[in-house]
């Protein structure tokens, strides 16, 4: 039996993946170590699937007790703890992320870093272009972890998929990429599942939305009011 189950897309192949990604990388590490990972990796996704699709597909055929982990490619996860910190922080949480906040019940701003007054969790971020930057990660402190949150940044998200499925929770497929995990994360909250972020070190190569890019920005916008008419109406 696996000690964790790794869910990821990637625009890269099969071969490529341990290779050229950063979570590839690490999670040969891990294995290294001896610890027993599934893989369920979507390789050559070039989005033409978003990434609610992708993970409801893939979690369909589980229903086991099995730490589940959802992460982007551009995730190195490099907490050698990360097994151990995984089981305890599931006998406290059923949603478990590094980084998030509490929002409130209602009017959900659509990111959940807008609510500054609630963070909680730490990321590290490094230059993804640079392939060995993961080794210099620079850390943002958003507030104390282990914490209670109502919304987890989507970089990182476990679970039990026995979890998953007993509360008949499914991503929102309205959304591709932006806003999948606050529409997520707000539907396991209404079904009155416990969220929260959890210690783990990892360094992620992305520093977030990006809007500087004209194409980005309306990408963003457009699923910001998306957000707000399933959500905030």
């Amino acid at each position: 039996m696996p000690d964790i189950r790794i869910i990821s897309a990637t625009k890269q192949t099969r071969t490529d993946f341990s290779t050229h990604t950063w979570l590839g990388q690490s999670l040969a590490r891990l294995e290294s170590m001896g610890i027993k990972i599934d893989r369920q990796i979507e390789d050559s996704n070039n989005n033409n699937d978003g990434l609610s699709k992708i993970y409801n597909r893939r979690l369909e055929p589980f229903d086991d007790d099995i730490p589940t982990v959802l992460v982007h490619d551009d995730v190195s996860i490099q907490d050698v703890f990360i097994i151990e910190k995984l089981q305890l922080a599931l006998e406290t949480f059923q949603i478990v992320g590094i980084a998030g906040s509490k929002l409130a019940r209602n009017n959900f701003p659509a990111a959940w870093w807008w609510s500054r007054d609630s963070h909680s969790g730490a990321v590290a971020h490094a230059e993804r272009a640079k392939p060995r930057d993961y080794l210099n990660g620079k850390l943002i402190l958003y507030g104390s972890s282990p914490s209670e949150a109502s919304c987890l940044d989507g970089q990182f998200l476990a679970f039990r998929p026995s979890t998953f499925h007993k509360s008949e929770l499914q991503f929102d497929e309205d959304f591709k990429f932006h806003h999948y995990d606050l529409s997520f994360c707000i539907r396991a909250m209404r079904k009155g599942l416990r969220l929260g972020t959890w210690p783990i070190w990892l360094v992620h190569g992305s520093p977030g939305v990006n809007t500087s890019n004209p194409e980005a920005r309306r990408a963003w916008e457009s699923s910001v009011e998306k957000f707000n008419e399933k959500y905030n109406t």
